[in-house]
């Protein structure tokens, strides 16, 4: 199995930031998120977490992104764009039903 240099996350709410958190203590990857809120990276800077500028921006520098935002049909399209954009590849697994 093929290594994963850097993980992506979008969405550090009551269930990313815990989760995003986690990954950076112990998947041994780097660990690149974003959120609408500055708040909840700002926490995770401390636990070694980069800042990203976009949805966009994570798609393009993770080699696997997890996506964890409200169950709103909205949040399909503001995730799925600017992912599809940076020419990462169609997800492998979601729970957009």
């Amino acid at each position: 199995m093929a290594s994963t240099n850097v993980l992506g996350f979008v969405g550090l709410g009551v269930m990313g930031e815990p989760m995003c958190k986690n990954l950076a203590a112990k998947s041994g990857a780097r660990v690149v998120a974003f959120d609408a809120r500055p708040a909840p990276l700002d926490t995770l800077a401390a636990h070694g977490v980069e800042r990203a500028a976009s949805v966009a921006d994570v798609a393009a520098r993770a080699d696997i992104v997890f996506v964890c935002l409200p169950g709103s049909p909205r949040c399909v399209p503001s995730a799925s764009a600017p992912m599809a954009s940076s020419g990462a590849s169609t997800p492998a697994a979601h729970s957009w039903t």
